[in-house]
């Protein structure tokens, strides 16, 4: 209820499109950026129409750390493994990658917080992540009433693949 996205009419924060490419290679020419936190106050930045150029234009750029935080799904498993392979570009170039996968739900729980997440697209994004070498990859879990009696199960699969879990 805080964040940028679900703020009330008069709060003046109001979404007015995509962040141009040209505007963050402006912002970041020239700076040292110890680390940028893509945490989708107005969306998950996954969806950008050139998501992979705003990596190309990472590693172009002087960047200590590389966070995104999504639970998004719908780009397919393809997408991911191109994503990923372009993190470990970002890596190459200097900067440490981590991203935090939001999976409250497994697959055998009905879906009633992230609506429309397929678990099987993420958890490939996630454990191929892993997998690849991201340097840090994070499940963050959300427990709720419906999803409590999984956290046991949530902790064996986390450890299974390697992946740090957060409870928030």
């Amino acid at each position: 209820p805080y964040c940028a996205r679900t703020m009330q009419k008069g709060s003046g924060v109001y979404y007015k499109g995509d962040l141009s490419l040209e505007s963050v290679d402006k912002s970041l020419k020239g700076c040292h950026w110890d680390r940028l936190n893509d945490c989708n106050a107005y969306g998950d930045s996954i969806f950008h129409p050139r998501y992979h150029e705003f990596i190309d234009i990472l590693i172009s750029n002087n960047i200590n750390q590389y966070e995104l935080h999504t639970a998004a799904t719908g780009k397919g498993y393809q997408w991911w493994e191109d994503t990923i392979n372009k993190f470990l570009d970002l890596q190459k170039s200097g900067t440490k990658v981590k991203i935090q996968f939001g999976i409250d739900e497994i697959k055998t729980t009905e879906r009633k917080h992230r609506l429309g997440q397929n678990f099987d697209e993420i958890f490939f994004a996630m454990s191929t992540a892993k997998e690849k070498g991201i340097n840090e990859v994070v499940w963050q879990f959300i427990p709720f009433s419906h999803n409590e009696h999984q956290i046991e199960e949530v902790k064996h699969i986390a450890d299974s693949i390697g992946v740090r879990l957060q409870f928030t």
